[in-house]
C-alpha cells in the first residue's frame, strides 16, 4: 500500500532476492546507496548500452542487458526517470524477463531524502576538490548554482571542523588524511560580498576561476543574459519560433526549458557568433538589455582586494567562458592565454591554475590540455565527479559540484557518497 515509506517498499520487494539496478545514472546511484544501507544483496547495474559507461558504479560493476544471465532468485529494480521506463520495459521483455520492479520518481526522491547513508571508507589519501559558483539568496536559480551565504557558512564550518583544509595549487603528493579543496568558478560579485568574507572568517583557502571578458562592466554572463530575457521579462509572447523551432512560452516550466535548450546551442559559439544571437533574440522579444548589478564579474579592485587575503588565490577561466572544443587551435590560444594576461595584469602576480568552462569530457580534449600546459599553468581543473589521487593527471582534476539549495544534512551526505564512490 502507499502508506509505506519508499524505504519500506524497498526492504520488501528486495527481500531475500538478488538485486540489480537497470539505469547507472543518477537515479540508479541513489537506489543502490539506498540498497547497501539497507543491506540489500545488491549484484551490480544494468544498462541498454555500456558506451561511455564505467566499468563499475559505486564498486560494483556495470553489465549490459544483452549480455547478462538472469537466474531465478534475480529481481531487477528499473531506476530511470518515467520517460525512459517504457523503452527499458521494452527490452526485458525482448528478453523474456518478468521479475522486475519499477521505482517511482517520487520513491527515488525519497529515498534521497530519507536514508543518511552511513557507509565509511578509509580514504586518507585522496583530496576531494568541491565546486561553487555563486553565494546568495535567489529568487530564479534556474542554473541551480546559488548556495545561500547562511548555508556556505555552515558547510565550511563542517569542512574546518572534519577535514584536512588544502589549496587547489598546493603540492597533493602526500595527502595523509581526508582533504578537501575549495573551489569557485566564473568569478560572480557575489563572491567578494559573501563568499570570500566567511572564508576570511574561518582562514578557509579558496580558489575563484575567473572568466575574465566582463571584468570592468556590468555585462552579465551570456547564460545569465539568456535567463534574464525569459524570465526576468513580463512582456514574453505564448511561444517563439527560434531556428526552426518553436518553444511555447506560456508556463514558467517552459520559459525554463527553452531557455536551457537555447544554452545549450549557443555552448559550440565563440563570443561574437553568441552575442549576436543574444542580441537576435533581444530585437525579436523586444526587451532591453537592463544589466542587473547583482550578476556581474567582480571588478579590477575587488579582484586586487581579495587576492591580497591570504586565503584567496585567482585563477583563470578562459576569457568568454566558452566550450574550448569547439574552438579551431587560434581561438583556443586567444581564450586560455587571454585570460591569463588580463588576470596577470591586474593581480601583479602569475596565475597558475586554470578550469575549464563546463569542465566534462566533452567540453575539452587533448589538445586543450596541451594548451593549457604551453600557456604556463601547473594544474586545470575539470567538472567531472571524482576524488583526486596522488600521481594522477593534474590537468583534469576531478571536482564534485555543490549544487544550488544544498542545506548542510545533504551537504554532509553528498561529501560521504563522494568518498564512498570514488575511493578505489
Amino acid at each position: 500500500g502507499n502508506d509505506m515509506s519508499a524505504r519500506e517498499r524497498l526492504k520488501k520487494i528486495t527481500s531475500g532476492k538478488k538485486i540489480w539496478c537497470y539505469g547507472a545514472g543518477n537515479y540508479g546511484k541513489t537506489v543502490a546507496y539506498a540498497l547497501l544501507n539497507i543491506g540489500a544483496d545488491l549484484k551490480g547495474f544494468i544498462v541498454t548500452s555500456k558506451e561511455g559507461c564505467r566499468d563499475t558504479v559505486l564498486h560494483k560493476p556495470v553489465y549490459e542487458l544483452a549480455s547478462l544471465t538472469i537466474g531465478k532468485d534475480d529481481r531487477i529494480l528499473i531506476c530511470v526517470n518515467t520517460m525512459l521506463q517504457m523503452e527499458m520495459e521494452e527490452e526485458l521483455k525482448k528478453k523474456g524477463i518478468k521479475d522486475y520492479y519499477f521505482i517511482a520518481e517520487e520513491d527515488i526522491e525519497e529515498l534521497d531524502r530519507t536514508i543518511e547513508f552511513n557507509l565509511e571508507v578509509s580514504t586518507d589519501r585522496y583530496v576531494n576538490v568541491l565546486l561553487y559558483h555563486r553565494v546568495c539568496e535567489m529568487k530564479n536559480d534556474i542554473w541551480n548554482i546559488a548556495v545561500t551565504p547562511d548555508e556556505f557558512e555552515k558547510q565550511m564550518l563542517y569542512i574546518k571542523n572534519n577535514y584536512k583544509i588544502l589549496k587547489f595549487e598546493d603540492d597533493w603528493s602526500n595527502v595523509k588524511d581526508k582533504a578537501v579543496v575549495i573551489t569557485f568558478d566564473d568569478g560572480y560579485l557575489d563572491n567578494y560580498l559573501y563568499a570570500v568574507p566567511i572564508l576570511k572568517k574561518y582562514n578557509i583557502p579558496a580558489t575563484i576561476f575567473v572568466s575574465t571578458d566582463n571584468i570592468g562592466t556590468n555585462n552579465e554572463f551570456w547564460w545569465d543574459e539568456l535567463e534574464s530575457i525569459f524570465l526576468d521579462n513580463d512582456r514574453l509572447p505564448d511561444s517563439l519560433i527560434y531556428e526552426g523551432r518553436e518553444y511555447s512560452l506560456k508556463t514558467v516550466e517552459e520559459k525554463k526549458s527553452c531557455c536551457r535548450s537555447l544554452r545549450l546551442s549557443m555552448m559550440d559559439m565563440n563570443a561574437d557568433s553568441r552575442q549576436k544571437q543574444i542580441e537576435r533574440l533581444r530585437k525579436r522579444i523586444s526587451v532591453s538589455n537592463k544589466q542587473r548589478i547583482e550578476y556581474r564579474t567582480m571588478n579590477e579592485e575587488e579582484l586586487c582586494e581579495i587576492s591580497n587575503i591570504g586565503c584567496i588565490t585567482i585563477g583563470a577561466h578562459t576569457k568568454s567562458h566558452c566550450r574550448l572544443s569547439s574552438l579551431d587551435e587560434l581561438g583556443m590560444h586567444d581564450e586560455i592565454m587571454g585570460s591569463k594576461i588580463r588576470l596577470e595584469n591586474i593581480l601583479g602576480k602569475k596565475v597558475t591554475t586554470f578550469s575549464y568552462p563546463f569542465g566534462n569530457n566533452k567540453d575539452y580534449t587533448d589538445a586543450t590540455i596541451r594548451e593549457v600546459e604551453k600557456c604556463g599553468f601547473e594544474k586545470a581543473a575539470a567538472v567531472k565527479g571524482g576524488l583526486y589521487l596522488s600521481g594522477e593527471n593534474r590537468y583534469e582534476i576531478p571536482r564534485n559540484n555543490i549544487p544550488g539549495g544544498t542545506d548542510l544534512e545533504t551537504f554532509k551526505k553528498m561529501l560521504r557518497k563522494h568518498w564512498y564512490e570514488y575511493s578505489k
